[in-house]
């Protein structure tokens, strides 16, 4: 990729400030300090930072959501909106008739990481914490609401369109969230392989778990690590093809009473 000198001069800038300034104070420098202040009851109190089930729009947090959009089940979003006071502009999903709004963390530093790697070459500290990113994966990440603006869910859905070092490793926050909520409980079914899928290097993960808290949430988690129809891993010229696989997790928590 090559960048024209009048945007290539403040990119350099910024990537040299990130190796050059120590972690806590490139941290203050590029808008991290709101993450730094917060405590952590900040996160324990909800599902993903401060989302939680059964919290009215009200009470969200607005400095931590940015670029909202009504979401297509955990899929690239649809037309934008304002604000999560907007969301009766998104249709009703027909599975659980709530309203899906898609949100991303502020994608500020993300930008400055992303162009500092194309340039460089390397993975900086600062890259865990920016971009929208659940136990350290990239997301889609969405809040499901009622007709009252009432969270009813929270969707998490690792990002296809990540980096493949990234990508690879999506269906390991299955662990992460198992060990959030509790290894025993859960009831989980290995799917067997549908036509034309297999394994990636002898592994195949295919695996839906569901977890109910009576009278409070009812968690569902998916797991994916497989190669679809048509990936073998292979070119046209037979040359390996790397990314040629399926790696995802989808993480969702419901309010008991939401449809299944």
């Amino acid at each position: 990729m090559r960048f024209a000198p009048s945007v290539l001069v403040p990119i350099c800038v910024a990537a040299a400030a990130l190796a050059a300034v120590p972690g806590p104070a490139a941290a203050q420098d590029f808008g991290l300090d709101v993450l730094q202040n917060l405590t952590p009851e900040d996160y324990e109190r909800g599902e993903v930072r401060d989302l939680r089930v059964g919290m009215h729009l009200s009470e969200i947090l607005p400095h931590f959501y940015f670029e909202h959009a009504c979401g297509s089940n955990g899929g690239p979003p649809f037309q934008p909106i304002d604000g999560f006071e907007d969301f009766g502009r998104c249709a009703p999903e027909p599975a659980t008739g709530l309203r899906e709004v898609d949100v991303r963390y502020d994608d500020q530093n993300e930008f400055v990481v992303r162009l500092y790697r194309e340039l460089e070459g390397e993975q900086l500290w600062l890259e865990q914490y920016t971009g929208t990113k659940v136990g350290g994966h990239p997301v889609i990440l969405s809040v499901l609401l009622d007709d009252g603006g009432v969270v009813q869910g929270i969707r998490v859905v690792t990002d296809p369109r990540a980096p493949l070092d990234q990508r690879r490793f999506a269906y390991l926050l299955r662990q992460q969230i198992m060990i959030r909520y509790g290894r025993a409980g859960w009831e989980c079914v290995d799917h067997e392989p549908s036509p034309g899928q297999a394994d990636v290097g002898g592994l195949y993960i295919n695996q839906t778990c569901d977890k109910l808290f009576p009278g409070e949430k009812r968690i569902h988690l998916e797991t994916h690590l497989f190669r679809k129809p048509g990936q073998d891993g292979l070119d046209d010229l037979g040359n390996y093809r790397p990314g040629d696989f399926e790696s995802s997790t989808r993480f969702e928590v419901f309010a008991p009473d939401v449809p299944g």
